[in-house]
């Protein structure tokens, strides 16, 4: 045990010594459901992909409904743009735009936006440089990009480089020419998330406000969902990554061994342990499951036989226990005795009623011993709705 916990203590102290480690939590980030994973999974073309749904969402003739709302939005929030100071007519968004480079070859720009200036008549664009599928970057690309355009007489060019996170690529780690680099920003998924909230939180308020017409905001919503699943799927692999560079093989073996622990129905088991032996040693006849929830969540179930159409199911939460009345059926309220628990959520056909000003306790000693005696006490009002 002294050799798991100085392991531990070890990854801590790395972690605290390390510039790329400290506002890291090494705990993995929960991975949202995603259909669009689904599919994305099986489609060889992934930088393609992203580029023609966010291409699709910034030009404001498709058909999405949305206008030029995200396309305001975004200019606005990563260059401070204002659709005002832009002829709407001349805007154009381009994906795969070709460029000639200074030695007379071919480099598609992923997306490209341009228009002219309403005040000046000046032609300007934004290059999206990709990298949300973590394609490497090519020799000079982008600077190649830029040439290009300005060889085409655009008057002012600005790039995006949009990596899935900042902290695995920066657009300043790359070759782009120190010129180039003044007129470049960092766009990551994070980034993108919050772009994709403010659409929709636009367009809650219009709908809201409309008695007729409804904005569909289900793509935009599932996009969200996806770049979400995708964050944090690559934060994880940055911490996995992280972690196997300050241990030793061995060291990750014992790692491992504990993890494969940590995720057993024992370890549940042991977090209950002194709960249940006390609820045990109150009501003999007590059933007690301990369980692992897939998301790594460890819960417990207190039930007597004779009664199925209700038991109390007790949910390690971070620092907190959760106390549940479950049941076979679903109501608004369930009253046990003196408690009123109101419906909160369903998982595996059961139905989950929660009092959260009085049923979620800190997960301490001395908040377990009120614990205990609520939840005997509520079990022995459940030994009233006995069918014997």
């Amino acid at each position: 045990m002294d050799n798991i916990k100085n392991l531990l203590e070890y990854v801590s102290t790395i972690q605290k010594n390390n510039d790329d480690l400290v506002e890291m939590d090494f705990k993995p980030e929960k991975l949202p459901f995603s259909t669009l994973n689904l599919m994305y999974q099986k489609i060889l073309g992934k930088e393609r992909i992203h580029s023609e749904i966010l291409g699709s969402f910034l030009d404001p003739n498709e058909n999405h409904g949305l206008g030029v709302i995200p396309l305001r939005l975004f200019l606005n929030e990563a260059f401070e743009i204002e659709l005002e100071n832009l002829d709407i007519s001349t805007i154009k968004i381009t994906l795969e735009r070709f460029v000639t480079t200074l030695e007379n070859a071919k480099r598609p720009i992923d997306i490209l936006i341009e228009w002219n200036d309403s005040k000046d008549n000046k032609k300007k664009a934004i290059i999206i440089e990709n990298k949300l599928n973590f394609a490497v970057d090519q020799i000079n690309q982008i600077t190649d990009y830029y040439n290009g355009l300005i060889s085409e007489e655009y008057e002012e060019v600005r790039v995006m480089y949009m990596p899935v996170s900042k902290i695995y690529k920066k657009f300043k780690h790359t070759d782009i020419a120190d010129n180039i680099k003044e007129k470049t920003i960092d766009f990551d998924a994070t980034m993108l998330i919050e772009w994709l909230e403010k659409i929709i939180n636009h367009f809650k308020i219009e709908n809201a406000e409309s008695h007729n017409f409804k904005v569909d905001l289900s793509g935009i919503i599932q996009y969200k969902i996806f770049l979400e699943y995708l964050k944090n799927h690559n934060n994880n692999k940055i911490k996995a990554m992280k972690i196997m560079e300050i241990l030793t093989n061995e060291e990750v073996i014992k790692l491992e061994n504990l993890v494969n622990l940590i995720l057993s129905v024992e370890w549940s088991e042991a977090r209950f342990s002194g709960i249940s032996s006390k609820i045990r040693s109150e009501i003999s006849e007590i059933n007690v499951s301990c369980k692992k929830h897939q998301d790594g969540r460890n819960y417990a179930q207190y039930f007597f036989e004779f009664n199925d159409e209700y038991w109390i199911e007790l949910w390690i939460e971070k620092n907190q226990i959760k106390l549940y009345i479950v049941s076979n059926n679903q109501k608004e309220v369930v009253s046990i005795g003196n408690s009123i628990f109101t419906y909160d959520s369903s998982f595996k056909k059961y139905y989950y009623y929660l009092d959260k000003k009085k049923f979620i306790f800190n997960y301490s000693d001395a908040v377990n011993i009120e614990l205990i005696k609520i939840t005997t006490e509520l079990l022995k009002e459940l030994k009233k709705y006995s069918k014997l």
